[in-house]
C-alpha cells in the first residue's frame, strides 16, 4: 500500500507497508496490514519528519471483473490506528525554536479503490487509490491524505493566532521584569540572571536579546519565551505557556482562565535606589534615539542609580501614577514601587 509519498520527492519523503488478503467466496476480500511513512516539513534551511506508523483493517467489495477473471475492481474501507512522531520527540530545534505538536496516537479511516490483474496463477499486479482521514488523540488536529498530496491543520482553542502572535513578540527581559527578575551581568547582546524558576549564587540563565532566546548552563536546557513560561509551570501545554506569558504581560481576553501559579519576587529587586538630575551621558543619548530631546527629558526625567544583588546599575526614571518610577535604558524597563528613595548628587557611570 502507498500514501502518495514517492521516494526522492522533494520532501524527501516515502512510505511502505504490508497486507494480507483473505477473500471470500463471493470474491470479496479481508484486508488486514501495516504502514510507515515520513513526510519531511521544510523549515528554514532544514527539514522536520514527521513520521507514522499505521495499522489497518478493512472489507472490499468486488465490483467490477471480466469475462476470463484476469482483472478485478475491489471499492473498500478500513479503519486506522497508529502513533504519530513529529521531529522523533526532539521539541527544540537547532535555533531554539520550540515544535508545540507533539508525538501523538493517531486514528481515522480510509476509502480505497483497488485493482487486481492477474498475469499467472499466483502473480498480479495492483494498484490502489486510496483516500486517507486522521485525528489526531491528544492534540485536536486533523490530517488528510490523498493521492500523491498530502495536506493538514491545527488549530488551537481559546486564543486567536493574533494573541498567540502578540504573546510571542514580549521581549524576554520584559517578561522576567514582570516576574520580579532582573540581569545581575551585561555582555554585548547578551544579559546573565540567577535561574529564575531554581535557586543559584552564580549566574548560569542567559538571555540572548538580538533572537530572543534564553538558555540555562545549570540544567542544559533552552528555547523561547513559551519554554521558560513551560519551565516556571512545569507544563509542556501550549495553551497554559501562553495564557501564563498574557497575564504576566497584563493582556486580557474574555475566556481566558487565570493561571494556577504565577511566581512572586523572593527578594528585593531595587536596592539602595538615588535619584539625581538627568545631565547630558549616555542616558541621554539613549533618550535622543527615542526621539525625546534633552530639553523635555531634563524637564520631566531624573537619572535613576540603584543595586540589583550588589552591583550597582543606572537608567532614566520618571514618575508613574502610583507615586512610584518608571525606570527605562537601553537594557531594562520596568517598574520601581512607590516606596523610599534618597535624593542625591549623581554619581559616575558605574564600571
Amino acid at each position: 500500500m502507498a500514501d502518495g509519498f514517492n521516494p526522492g520527492g522533494k520532501d524527501g519523503g516515502y512510505s511502505f507497508g504490508a497486507s494480507l488478503s483473505t477473500y471470500t467466496k463471493r470474491g470479496n476480500k479481508w484486508v488486514f496490514g501495516g504502514e510507515y511513512l515520513l513526510k519531511n516539513n521544510p523549515y528554514k534551511n532544514t527539514k522536520i519528519p514527521v513520521a507514522q506508523f499505521t495499522a489497518e483493517g478493512g472489507y472490499y467489495f468486488k465490483i467490477l471483473s471480466d469475462a476470463r477473471k484476469i482483472v478485478f475492481v475491489y471499492a473498500g474501507a478500513s479503519a486506522l490506528a497508529g502513533y504519530e512522531s513529529v521531529n522523533w520527540g526532539t521539541k527544540v530545534l537547532h535555533d531554539g525554536s520550540t515544535l508545540h505538536d507533539r508525538d501523538a496516537f493517531i486514528y481515522g479511516g480510509a476509502l480505497t479503490l483497488d485493482v487486481e490483474c492477474y498475469v499467472a496463477d499466483r502473480i498480479a499486479l495492483l494498484a490502489n487509490l486510496r483516500e486517507r482521514c486522521l485525528g489526531v488523540a491528544t492534540r485536536g488536529s486533523f490530517t488528510r491524505s490523498s493521492g500523491s498530496v498530502s495536506s493538514s491543520s491545527s488549530t488551537d482553542t481559546g486564543m486567536e493566532r493574533t494573541e498567540i502572535d502578540a504573546v510571542r513578540r514580549m521581549p524576554l527581559t520584559d517578561f522576567l521584569a514582570r516576574l520580579g527578575h532582573e540581569p545581575v551581568r551585561r555582555s554585548s547582546n547578551e544579559l546573565w540572571y540567577l535561574a529564575p524558576y531554581r535557586g543559584e549564587r552564580t549566574p548560569s540563565f542567559r538571555v540572548n536579546v538580538a533572537k530572543q532566546l534564553w538558555y540555562d548552563f545549570g540544567l542544559g536546557k533552552g528555547g523561547d519565551i513559551f519554554t521558560l513560561a513551560g519551565e516556571f509551570l512545569q507544563s509542556d501545554d501550549f495553551m497554559k505557556q501562553a495564557k501564563f506569558i498574557a497575564e504576566a504581560a497584563n493582556m486580557t481576553v474574555a475566556g481566558w482562565e487565570k493561571p494556577a501559579y504565577l511566581p512572586k519576587p523572593t527578594e528585593p529587586v531595587f536596592e539602595d535606589v538615588e535619584v539625581a538630575p538627568l545631565l547630558r551621558s549616555p542616558l541621554t543619548d539613549y533618550l535622543a534615539e527615542r526621539g525625546i530631546p534633552i530639553a523635555i527629558t531634563s524637564r520631566h526625567c531624573c537619572r535613576l542609580n540603584y543595586s540589583v544583588r550588589g552591583k550597582r546599575y543606572f537608567a532614566v526614571g520618571f514618575l508613574n501614577m502610583a507615586g512610584g518610577y518608571e525606570v527605562r535604558s537601553r537594557f531594562f524597563k520596568g517598574v520601581h514601587p512607590a516606596k523610599r528613595c534618597v535624593f542625591g548628587k549623581d554619581e559616575g557611570n558605574p564600571g
